[in-house]
Order: structure tokens, then sequence, then C-alpha cells
């Protein structure tokens, strides 16, 4: 693991995980990662994603837009309770 570029692992899958919203077919929903570098990977990658700015996409500030209301905001307020199933959520999902 001494060759592990955690800097770029971590933009890898925020950005495939959170890239256009989260609304594209190929979005990360799982990373497999190394035992030895797991916890620091881990928290590099929940900073990032506490780092998002959700808004309006014309913004240069804003990292990702809001979700358009209708099916895409029921199948996303959904999504807590899948991952409360099948995992841990770390940071967002705030009501």
């Amino acid at each position: 693991m001494d060759t592990a570029d955690l800097d770029r692992a971590v933009m890898g899958v925020y950005r495939s995980a959170f890239g256009m919203g989260g609304q594209k077919c190929s979005a990360c929903s799982r990373a497999y990662v190394h035992e030895q570098v797991y916890d620091e990977f881990v928290g590099r990658l929940v900073k990032r994603a506490q780092e998002t700015v959700v808004g309006d996409p014309l913004d240069k500030r804003t990292s990702s837009a809001r979700s358009p209301p209708g099916a895409a905001t029921r199948t996303t307020s959904a999504s807590p309770v899948g991952a409360e199933s099948t995992g841990r959520i770390l940071t967002g999902c705030e009501s």
C-alpha cells in the first residue's frame, strides 16, 4: 500500500458517486478498499463529501445541483433506508 495514491482514489470515487448529482447509470455505489488504508480513505472521502456545495448549477461555487422534484426526489429520499440496511451512513441524510 506504499504506492496507493489516496488523493486520486478519493477524488475518483467522489466524482463517480456525486458527479452529475449521482443521476447517471455509472454512478459509484461501492468501492473496494484495502484494509491497510481503509480508515484514511474513508475519512478523506467523508471530508470531501462534506465539502460539497449543493445548489444552483450555474453558480461556480456549487459542486452539485439539487435533485429535480418528483420521482427523483422520492427515490433519493428512500436511499438512506437502503443504505442503513446494508452499511453505515457517515455523513449527510439529515432531515
